[in-house]
């Protein structure tokens, strides 16, 4: 992979979760050909979470030829990384990868505090149906998919385990805003913390259900996994993201 100067765009934080196929003769690696999910940096040693079940669809994914990818984006274009390492949380729906820049660096910090319902959110993913848009639009182009911003507010929050085999764990958030297939890993943010010098993660979202009523949205709560110490990153999750921060960036532009 070519040399990378990473800046301070959200876009250089928040990542899509690829697959594409890399030429054992060429050594070379194709354009990403699908996109699964959505994932984001935290701490200082290039390591980011997603939601475990887009782990584990990225491992589905992948064919012998195939290698797992991201694609950060800045002035000078896109920049691909590949996916080294990962490891699922033991009982919630939260992932962690290990790309191979170990000095990729974050200003997000996972929150070790609880939000009650009516908290405001923003959060930022790569939707599936956007990519396929683009992808019409744009001949011959390739699947380089747009970061799109939502914002929503925690309709309730719930303290038992939800009927899917999808949604695992045992707390969850339920949100008003959708973010649909692709936008699974991406942080929910404490919109209060935006103007800070550091962003809040207050959670993961991993899914929405339609049903009765209006649709809603499910987010992983960070309690749930910020005191967890992945083997391949060797602390835990809110220590690594405590190594971040706005010492490492100018906090300019970072929409």
């Amino acid at each position: 992979m070519e040399s990378y100067t990473q800046g301070d765009n959200i876009a250089e934080i928040v990542i899509p979760l690829m697959i594409a196929e890399f030429d054992e003769i060429t050594k070379k690696l194709s354009p990403p050909k699908e996109l699964i999910g959505t994932g984001f940096l935290i701490g200082v040693n290039g390591f980011a979470l997603t939601a475990a079940h887009v782990v584990d669809q990225l491992v589905e994914a992948k064919k012998e030829r195939d290698v797992m990818l991201t694609h950060l984006l800045n002035a000078n274009g896109f920049h691909p990384f590949l996916i080294t390492d990962f490891e699922k949380h033991p009982h919630e729906d939260v992932g962690i990868i290990k790309l191979n820049n170990s000095e990729l660096k974050s200003w997000l910090h996972v929150s070790n505090q609880r939000f009650l319902h009516s908290t405001p959110y923003t959060a930022w993913g790569f939707p599936k149906e956007n990519a396929k848009e683009l992808l019409l639009i744009r001949e011959n182009s390739h699947l380089f998919p747009d970061l799109i911003y939502t914002e929503g507010y925690i309709r309730r929050v719930i303290h038992h385990e939800l009927l899917s085999s999808i949604f695992i764990g045992k707390r969850f958030y339920e949100v008003s805003d959708l973010g649909g297939a692709g936008y699974s890993g991406s942080p929910i943010l404490s919109k209060r913390s935006i103007s800070g010098s550091h962003w809040q993660v207050m959670g993961v979202y991993i899914g929405e259900k339609e049903g009765q009523g209006a649709p809603v949205g499910y987010v992983v709560p960070s309690t749930s996994f910020f005191e967890w110490v992945p083997e391949i990153l060797g602390c835990s999750i809110y220590d690594e993201s405590q190594k971040g921060g706005s010492s490492l960036f100018s906090q300019k532009n970072k929409y």
